[in-house]
């Protein structure tokens, strides 16, 4: 050897030679270029400006620097490829194609061969000190590059004194880099060994290379640049290692960037055989260099060793001056290089046991020497003399593995020589993992960031790769364990260690991210895989450790994060994600269930052909039954011990699951258990994870188990529905997917793979075809898993498993049949023998082609018949019986759950036991479970339209849902009803959407609005990009689509009950007032499309005219609307449209009065909006509608009037309306004293009509120019006379009948010219009309003030739009100057509706339909306005709330709102009147007071909709609640003096309506049975006191009538309370515990649900009658209530007792018995005194029982009061 190569370095480490493998990688190029032969005389730093910088491209003038996100992306390829153990074979195949490219890429470079020289070092290398710590390790794709790469080098003509071998006669000889140093040290040939070359036969020349030292006084300026021949240069062809030896090829040229032509030459495979005897040949040389520096090693007396230069080269440095040296870690990677070559090829049995053994002994020194080491984070400081040691350590161990693996390799290589086997060394191999992952691995991983000044940690993070280095060794070698485990026998005391060791890395999570930790994910996750399969080897050898290494496992699940996405980091092979844990778990049911076969079974081959000469014999059928049933009996046990072992698993999740105290979402084992679950559900479809069906299925009937046991509490079931439900949605995915092939596999074409799928699936087979075709089936899933199994010994188990599982069923279902075909017998029998024998490839003989995607719908077929698919439906029925809990959360699971199941499969909402659960759910009690049950019905709808007849009407009922958020649901689903249904359908949707809009709900009103407008006024589908503002100019299809849209809105406005609805969602799309102006969808936005719609039906008025259409009724409805629109949007309609319609007018008269009806509206609305019309059109329908007003009567009078005065006024022609004004004057005139003298029908009826035309006349003209226009000698038609002529038929002495039709025109008179209503004589007649018997006068006055409350409304809205300006946006100057003429009106409505303020209200609760309809509609007018005092009529609409009568209900409960919206605090005291003006009206309606109605079998108090604006805030419900129960509070002592005893009835209504009211949480349900024990507490109390004549009541004279309606009373609360605590589960412990004081706690806002099953009917039959009518008591009665009251209060077992006796708000009630005592307030019996008594000395007695109470109340610890001290 040279004398140079026996120096050290500044690392402290033996200088690397030519051809020793380094173990790191430098980190630039100036550490590279020490290591290179290139730099062997000068410093690196002169090379650098020397050379050029290596690169495998052409040299650019400037160097890219990568960017963060490149370097991101650099670091995650490069993580992948530096794996020893790829997680999949995708992985592996990228790190094999990169290596190939990056080597073809360096191969192909241009390089230039340098003349070297290499004289002796004389001190270090080449003088320059190494740095204080040793460079990091090679990553393992660079090792690979480095080992597989060629260095070109020139070399020079050897020196005259040194004979050197012949050197090839060309010019470059590529060299392996690794054999450099041989070849100096050997000092002959070396075969050129690479991934790219073939070695050289024995008898090819060897070439070599040999750098003679340099002459003395050599710089680095006598170099010389030889360039290399470009035809001289070869790069051989990487060849894959799984490629076929392929035969040679044809040289080829390729052109480089400069144009030279390169030549490639692919080289012919070598023999394996040559191939592993040269790898022997290796690995003996090396073996013997080892032995011989072995042998060298020389101890002296001193203790010291010694050895020669040679040797020293072979061991680390630090070990040299020992007793034991152990290798260098170059030497070691070598011998493990070659160990592994020699292994691979299988020869290891060439190499001699004595050979194998003392290399074990050699390599287990490294082992031992780190025994007394330890590699711990107690560093105190982070020094750089603490960071050498740190890494001097950590090198330490590192050699340590590397030399555990040769050790480990050469026990796998042969496990049958005990020699080799070493329980000793294993346990000192097992002792170093344990402690390293121990006392390093584990507290970095898990320890805190470097910025924590955590000593250990920074030198640890400053060495990070160094440690990974060190972790990925402690994977290989627990790697290498696992292989071995299966091989040889080992005693517990290996195998407990091991065990220990095992399980630590498997609960391993990083706390840090991948930039602040040391160790990767991708490292740690390597060291769990790791560990899973050491486990799962002891697991499969050693059945007695199982239970351990399941206790071990089961009880680290609670280390396991809870988060979902960081607890999946075992990767599969299709990108999917599963927890470790769960496929351990999986891997070791695989294992259990893994069956011995009892002989390789042979099938019956072939005659002709033969093996080693001699046939096989076949298996006789008496053989095979035998080896069948034996063999069925080792499948059976390997199936239930994999049973045994899932079910232990599952066992141990649901008792965590279960068992908790926190049971539920809260508890950690409940998202451990999720994530298991949704694992085994995502590697269901996966034919590589079988042992996911079993655990599943015990999972399932377990779980059900659970829901099926009475005991267990609602958060258990809860929970096993959350599971089922994921379970059978996936199991129906299935069934779906398979469902699918099927019917596509059914037609014509399909394969027969898929035509026998089909038949296996929908049983279209016969029963022993069936069989045959699983058996196939089987294969293709075995061969599959035999595949799978040659990469990974994971899946080789799983074959097993699959192989016993399928042989067993089909072995079962062969003993079923009465006869067996030979073909099917053989069939199965081949398939055994395929799983008996691990080398053989099960086949399917007649599935020859199967794809990946045949493959995944072979798997589903075979899972279909699996029990956990048979399953499905007891979940399904276990779910629908779930949606009966009396838990609301359960049913809300419950539904949840359902909706997952109909996510894949909608149908099975189709089924009528569904249907009728579901049903029910959407009438269900509970609002939350309303809302559920309607959004699951909704996707259904929405997605399967073609189904929705099921469940329409109900969906469509829960739009008046009592819930908002309910409503809103509906509202929403009808939108998607309306887009896809028919026309029936869309009109019903339409009209209960735009009934929405005058819902009591701001965000229900606004969501139905915007829904309408969009439906009715948004884009025209198919007109996209067509102008909208000419029907003409709209496509055909744009035409369709907007007369569909017509349609619904004519049906509708047809209907006269839902018109009112359209013509309100026009005026809101106009005024804007539900959404706001500037939003889209404002007027501006919404006018086009309603000009488009007038447009559309004055078409179809013109098509019903022409008879183009065939529909009768097309021309009424179409005018209908027409005149809807015509009221709303008059602007929307044009000149041509208006005289379009005169045909009508002029046809007055005829047969057809409705289209007259219809223009007359449309003329009398639009005609003023429009621009002036042509003077001739509207004379001759003046002179038309003039004709025939005396001739009309009723309605059509009443729209024909006011027509004809609007075109009076345009054509300012007033004197025919005088002419016909002063006529009916002066006939009516005459027409008096006929009636007053003969009282004939016909002159009544002339009488009549003469004054509905003054009537009207004097409404809708303009009387002052009218009269201006009268002509002379004729009665002038002045308002006084009018109003003369009119009330001149207002005379008892005239019939009843004409006294109506005088009030009716004199109430339009008034209307018109509203001054009248204040006028001395309007007010007489007024006063006589109220005053009187005649309901029916009342209800034409009521009408009146009605019509002339709304015309005002109309003309202030009117002005509220015009904002004051004159139309041209001119500031009003009047208003500024105080004209108060338009002004003078303003106080006569509010002087009007205050004057009548009380027969209004009295009207409007009258028990006549027709009177309270008429004074709910004035108070309506009233409210609105605001024309009365709000107090003044709040009772009286609430009592309106309470109307059986949904019409005024709805405009009570309108009217509630707004009151509370604007005068909540003036409103707020007025509810306890309000109770009572409610029983006083329903007692009106009916003697039998009743405080709920029930509507759909729901009972509901009355006075939910009053409750329903009350409960929004929780102040506003804690006063209307204490304030009402407080209403029947009654002191008895006070009886006699004043009988203040309300009647029992009236406490009957609020009891009832108490006992039903839709109480939104706990709390409110609480503090009515909290009010109702202070009464009892104190006046119930003393009220027994007078019955049982305590001491202090004997001078009670209260009449035992009002005692008995008192203790009635008393009775009934106590009723009330205990029908509440039963309806809503409480117990008198909660009740007891509930602190009126102190509202809103967590525990007392759960929602108040009803129990279901419970007793819904609040009974009163203990009660005597009276309790109910308000009837005098008998004698017995008496007696009966004051013991039915004593037995209540005994129910209550005293309860009452431990309540204050006095008011908790009295601030007298904190004032104790002594301070009263010291006070004088007690006299020394007892007694109170009164500051008077005390003065006269007088005294009185308290009751006994108060007394008691009072002490009992200070004295027991046990009260309420003491507890809370």
């Amino acid at each position: 050897m040279n004398g140079h190569s026996q120096q050290q370095n500044g690392y402290g480490q033996q200088s690397p030679q030519m051809g020793q493998q380094l173990p790191f990688g430098p980190l630039d190029i100036v550490q590279a270029m020490q290591y290179t032969p290139l730099t062997s005389i000068i410093p690196a730093a002169p090379i650098m400006n020397t050379f050029p910088i290596p690169t495998s491209l052409p040299l650019v003038s400037t160097r890219l620097t990568l960017s963060p996100e490149e370097q991101t992306q650099v670091d995650a390829t490069m993580e992948v490829l530096n794996r020893t153990q790829h997680i999949s074979s995708e992985e592996a195949a990228f790190a094999n194609a990169k290596g190939r490219e990056v080597g073809g890429m360096l191969m192909e470079a241009t390089g230039m061969p340098y003349h070297v020289h290499l004289p002796p070092l004389a001190h270090g290398m080449n003088g320059i000190p190494g740095p204080a710590a040793p460079l990091p390790q090679l990553d393992r794709f660079a090792e690979m590059l480095l080992q597989s790469m060629a260095v070109a080098m020139q070399p020079p003509p050897p020196p005259p004194p040194r004979p050197i071998a012949a050197i090839p006669d060309h010019a470059s000889t590529s060299i392996a880099y690794s054999e450099y140093q041989h070849t100096l040290q050997t000092s002959s040939t070396t075969p050129l060994t690479s991934l790219h070359t073939t070695p050289a036969s024995a008898s090819q020349p060897r070439p070599m290379v040999l750098i003679p030292a340099p002459p003395p006084h050599f710089t680095p300026e006598q170099y010389t640049h030889t360039p290399v021949s470009p035809a001289k240069r070869v790069a051989d062809a990487k060849e894959d290692v799984t490629t076929p030896t392929r035969s040679p090829k044809k040289r080829k040229e390729i052109k480089t960037d400069k144009g030279q032509e390169l030549r490639m030459e692919r080289q012919v495979s070598i023999p394996e055989s040559e191939k592993a005897d040269a790898a022997v040949l290796q690995f003996v040389d090396l073996v013997g260099d080892v032995f011989e520096a072995d042998d060298a090693f020389e101890p002296t007396e001193s203790g010291d060793a010694s050895m020669n230069e040679d040797a020293q080269m072979m061991w680390a440095l630090d070990t040299i001056g020992g007793t034991e040296p152990c290798l260098a870690m170059d030497v070691q990677l070598k011998v493990q290089r070659a160990l592994r070559k020699v292994t691979a090829a299988g020869r290891l049995a060439q190499v001699s046991v004595e050979e194998l053994t003392r290399l074990q002994k050699i390599c287990a020194r490294s082992v031992r020497r780190v025994e007394e080491i330890r590699l711990d984070m107690g560093l105190s400081e982070a020094g750089e003399d603490a960071a050498t040691a740190w890494i001097e350590t950590v090198g330490k161990f590192e050699g340590a593995l590397r030399g555990a693996i040769i050790v480990l390799e050469i026990m796998t290589g042969k496990p049958d020589e005990r020699q080799i086997i070493s329980e000793d060394v294993l346990i000192t191999i097992i002792e170093c993992l344990r402690g390293l992952l121990e006392n390093a691995v584990t507290p970095l991983v898990e320890g805190k960031p470097a910025t924590e000044k955590n000593p250990s940690f920074q030198v640890a993070y400053t060495c990070k790769k160094s440690m990974l280095s060190l972790l990925q060794s402690i994977v290989t070698t627990l790697s290498h364990i696992e292989a071995l485990l299966p091989l040889i026998d080992i005693s517990d005391s290996v195998i407990n260690p091991l065990l220990f060791t095992a399980a630590s890395p498997i609960f391993l999570e990083n706390v840090l991210k991948d930039k602040e930790a040391i160790f990767n994910s991708s490292s740690i996750e390597g060291s769990r895989v790791a560990s899973m399969e050491v486990l799962r080897g002891i697991f499969a050898k050693y059945p007695d450790q199982r239970t351990f290494i399941l206790d071990e496992v089961l009880t680290g699940l609670s280390k396991l994060p809870v988060n979902k996405q960081s607890a999946r980091q075992y990767r599969l092979g299709g990108g999917q994600s599963i927890q470790l844990v769960t496929a351990l778990i999986m891997k070791l049911v695989h294992t259990s269930g893994v069956a011995g076969y009892i002989e390789h079974v042979k099938v019956d081959a072939p005659k002709d052909e033969e093996i080693d000469g001699s046939q096989e014999a076949p298996v006789e059928k008496n053989d095979e039954q035998e080896l069948l049933s034996k063999q069925e009996k080792a499948w059976t046990a390997a199936q239930d011990a994999a049973g045994k072992i899932a079910s232990y698993v599952i066992s141990f999740y649901l008792q965590k699951v279960m068992k908790t105290k926190i049971a539920g979402s809260d508890s950690p084992y409940k998202g451990l258990f999720d994530i298991f679950v949704e694992d085994l559900i995502t590697v269901l479809t996966c034919p590589e994870w079988p042992a996911a069906e079993l655990l599943l299925t015990i999972i399932v009937r377990r779980l059900i188990s659970y829901f099926d046991d009475d005991k267990q509490g609602a958060q258990v079931k809860g929970i096993a529905l959350d599971s089922l439900s994921s379970i059978a949605s996936k199991i129906k995915k299935c069934g779906v997917d398979l469902g699918r092939e099927v019917k596509a596999n059914t037609e014509v074409g399909s394969s027969k793979l898929g035509k026998d799928i089909s038949g296996f699936v929908n049983g279209s087979v016969s029963d022993a075809d069936r069989i045959g075709v699983q058996a196939e089936l089987a294969k293709v899933t075995l061969g599959y898993l035999h595949w799978l199994g040659q990469q990974d010994v994971g899946y080789k188990i799983a074959y097993q498993y699959v192989a016993a599982k399928f042989l067993l069923d089909l072995v079962k279902k062969l003993e079923q049949q009465e006869a067996v075909s030979e073909e099917l017998r053989g069939s199965v029998m081949e398939l055994l023998a395929d799983a008996s024998d691990p080398l053989r490839k099960p086949t399917s003989q007649v599935y020859l082609e199967v794809s990946k995607h045949d493959l995944e719908v072979v798997h589903l077929a075979l899972l279909s018949t699996s029990p956990l698919v048979s399953l499905f439906d007891v979940i399904l029925n276990r779910m629908i019986h779930a949606l009966e809990q009396p838990q609301v959360t359960g049913r809300q699971k419950a539904l949840r759950g359902l909706g997952n199941v109909i996510n894949v499969d909608a149908s099975i909402l189709a089924g009528p036991f569904v249907r009728e659960h579901i049903a029910k759910r959407l009438a269900d009690s509970s609002p939350l479970v309303r809302n559920a049950a309607v959004d699951l019905v909704g996707k259904y709808l929405l997605n399967h339209p073609e189904l929705a007849r099921h469940y329409y009407a109900v969906i469509i009922m829960r739009s008046n849902d009592v819930a908002p958020s309910v409503r809103k649901s509906v509202i929403k689903i009808m939108r998607d009803l309306y887009t896809t249904g028919e026309l029936s359908m869309k009109i019903e949707v339409s009209v209960r959407t735009l009934a929405r809009m005058q819902d009591e709900e701001d965000p229900v009103k606004e969501l139905a609005t915007k829904q309408m407008q969009e439906l009715w006024l948004g884009p025209i589908e198919g007109a996209l990009g067509e102008l909208l503002d000419n029907f003409d100019s709209l496509s055909l299809g744009a035409r369709k689509a907007l007369r569909e849209r017509i349609e619904v809105i004519v049906r509708i406005v047809e209907d006269k009950k839902t018109a009112g609805l359209v013509k309100a969602f026009i005026d809101e799309a106009i005024t804007g007032v539900i959404l706001d102006k500037s939003a889209k969808g404002s007027a501006a936005d919404h006018m086009p499309m309603l000009k488009l719609i007038v447009q559309c039906l004055s078409e179809q008025v013109l098509e019903a005219q022409t008879g183009e259409s065939a529909d009768q009724t097309l021309l009424p409805k179409t005018l209908a609307t027409l005149a809807l629109f015509a009221g709303c949007a008059p602007t929307c309609f044009s000149g041509g449209q208006i005289k379009a319609l005169q045909p009508f007018v002029l046809s007055a008269g005829k047969e057809d009065q409705n289209a007259l009806y219809q223009t007359l509206i449309v003329y009398r609305n639009v005609i003023p909006a429009l621009p002036p019309m042509d003077n001739a059109f509207l004379k001759e329908v003046e002179t038309t509608l003039l004709k025939h007003v005396t001739k009309v009567a009723g309605p059509l009078l009443k729209e024909m009037i006011p027509c004809l005065c609007n075109i009076v006024d345009l054509l300012d022609d007033y004197a025919c309306i005088a002419t016909v004004v002063s006529t009916c004057l002066a006939t009516l005139d005459r027409t008096r004293p006929a009636v007053l003298k003969v009282a004939t029908t016909q002159n009544g009826s002339t009488a009549a009509k003469l004054m509905e035309l003054i009537g009207y006349f004097a409404r809708y003209s303009n009387m002052d120019k009218v009269n201006a226009a009268a002509g002379a000698g004729a009665t002038k038609p002045t308002i006084a006379n009018i109003k003369s002529s009119i009330l001149a038929f207002y005379d008892d002495k005239l019939p009843p009948a004409l006294h109506r039709f005088a009030l009716q025109s004199f109430g339009q008179v008034c209307i018109g010219n509203s001054t009248l209503f204040l006028d001395e004589q309007t007010i007489d007649v007024l006063d006589k009309a109220f005053g009187g018997a005649n309901d029916s006068l009342k209800i034409v006055i009521l009408a009146t003030m009605k019509e002339h409350l709304e015309e005002e409304e109309r003309r202030n809205n009117e002005a509220t739009m015009a904002e004051n300006t004159d139309g041209q946006g001119h500031i009003d100057r009047s208003v500024l100057r105080g004209d108060t003429d338009k002004f003078a009106t303003h106080s006569i409505s509010p002087g009007l509706m205050q004057r009548y303020l009380k027969v209004i209200l009295e009207s409007a609760l009258s028990k006549e339909d027709a009177m309270s309809t008429a004074g709910v509609q004035v108070l309506n007018f009233v409210v609105r306005q605001g024309l009365a005092n709000p107090r003044e009529c709040f009772s009286a609409i609430l009592a309106l709330e309470t109307s059986s009568s949904a019409a005024l209900r709805n405009i009570a409960i309108r009217l509630h709102h707004e009151l509370n919206d604007k005068h909540a605090s003036l409103i707020d005291s007025c509810y306890k009147d309000g109770l009572a003006a409610a029983y006083h009206y329903q007692r009106k309606l009916s003697p039998d007071v009743k405080g709920y109605r029930i509507d759909r079998s729901e009972f509901m108090a009355l006075i939910d909709p009053m409750y329903a604006v009350v409960k929004a805030n929780r102040q506003g419900r804690k006063k209307f609640l204490t304030a009402a129960v407080r209403s029947l509070d009654v002191d008895p002592t006070k009886l006699a003096e004043k009988k203040t005893c309300p009647e029992p009835s009236l406490t009957k209504f609020i009891a009832e309506n108490f006992a039903y009211l839709d109480y939104g949480t706990t709390e409110e349900v609480h503090l009515v049975i909290y009010t109702v024990d202070r009464i009892m507490s104190v006046t119930g109390m003393s009220l027994l006191a007078i019955y049982e004549g305590e001491a202090g009541t004997e001078g009670n004279k209260a009449p035992r009538s009002e005692l008995a309606k008192c203790a009635m009373i008393f009775s009934a609360l106590m009723m009330l309370k205990t029908f509440l605590k039963q309806l809503y589960g409480l117990t008198e412990a909660k009740c007891r515990a509930f602190d009126g004081n102190k509202m809103g706690t967590a525990k007392n806002t759960q929602p108040a649900t009803r129990q279901a099953g419970a007793n819904l009917q609040l009974s009163w039959d203990t009660l005597p009658a009276a309790f109910s009518t308000g009837t005098e008591m008998s004698e017995e009665e008496l007696i009966v209530v004051q013991r039915i009251f004593a037995q209540l209060l005994q129910t209550e077992g005293g309860a009452y007792q431990d309540f204050l006796p006095v008011d908790e708000e009295d601030d007298e009630s904190a004032i104790t018995i002594g301070d009263r005592q010291q006070n004088g307030e007690f006299d020394e019996n007892g007694a109170t005194t009164t500051p008077k008594q005390r003065r006269t000395g007088t005294t009185t007695t308290t009751p006994s029982s108060k007394r008691n109470r009072k002490s009992f109340n200070l004295t027991d610890p046990d009260t309420p009061s003491k507890r809370k001290k």
